[in-house]
């Protein structure tokens, strides 16, 4: 079943999509809950973030696309952590600010949604721990300080970590392909197969040091991209099952001393790269 979670006026609920329906929720998704009666047009209502969680991890292996197909270059998971005021739901703005301006980059991820408080668990049992999967959209940048260190600000900028449209809790993690578009146009597909490890890999091997809690995102990871875009480009995620998330990548403004908006382009040159 595919988990929503939607707006209407001020509310927010979960529901659960039946075609192009919503049917609300009660209860909390991560224990106990049951449908109700009340039933919504999917049109009357906004997909929100599916989650909100406290914890944003993901693995750092280095894929990259050669001629004989997709290449590990460095083994090791070396996990990175967001925060969690990097995650944005479908359709909102990706806000790159003016000193991130440039060697932005994005990966698009399935992402595992944790169900239930995970900690030191082997991956032959981790999926009893994953409520359920959705597409995720991994943005960073690639600019290095000149101490050679790499800035908070790179990975957990405001946004840098959309997610959607829904959880599907019934997904095939042996069979599944995972689809970038930027502005209508393929970049790259990949399936699981491409991957060097399986999401309960992943999941497992994080939860052996950092304990996961309800709520809480592992981004699967995937290939990176170099293909240039610019400013108000849209980046879609398309996993079959799941669905398609997309976001736009928006330019961040400065405050002059007059405190009028100044585009950052007045301060920068070139292309935003991802």
């Amino acid at each position: 079943m595919k988990i929503v979670r939607f707006k209407m006026g001020k509310s927010i609920k979960h529901g659960l999509l039946d075609e192009d329906s919503v049917i609300e929720l009660r209860g909390n998704i991560y224990s106990m809950f049951r449908q109700t009666v009340i039933k919504h047009p999917l049109s009357d209502v906004e997909i929100v973030c599916p989650v909100h969680p406290n914890q944003i991890w993901g693995p750092k292996y280095n894929l990259v696309s050669e001629n004989e197909g997709y290449v590990v270059k460095e083994y090791g998971m070396d996990p990175w952590l967001k925060g969690s005021n990097s995650i944005c739901g479908p359709n909102e703005p990706v806000i790159i600010e003016h000193d991130l301006f440039n060697e932005i980059g994005v990966t698009t991820s399935l992402v595992a949604v944790i169900g239930k408080q995970c900690k030191k668990i082997n991956h032959k049992n981790v999926s009893k721990y994953i409520l359920g999967y959705t597409c995720g959209i991994d943005v960073a940048s690639k600019r290095i300080s000149k101490d050679g260190k790499t800035s908070w600000k790179a990975k957990s900028s405001d946004n840098f970590s959309p997610i959607g449209p829904y959880i599907e809790t019934n997904f095939d993690i042996n069979n599944f392909s995972v689809t970038m578009e930027i502005n209508g146009n393929m970049i790259q597909t990949f399936t699981q197969n491409d991957l060097p490890y399986s999401p309960e890999e992943i999941v497992s091997y994080i939860c052996q040091q950092g304990t996961l809690q309800p709520g809480d995102l592992v981004f699967i990871g995937g290939p990176e991209p170099y293909s240039p875009v610019c400013y108000k480009d849209e980046v879609s995620c398309s996993i079959d099952g799941i669905g398609i998330l997309t976001n736009s990548m928006v330019e961040g403004y400065l405050a002059n001393k007059s405190g009028n908006p100044q585009s950052s382009k007045q301060f920068f040159q070139g292309k935003l790269v991802i």
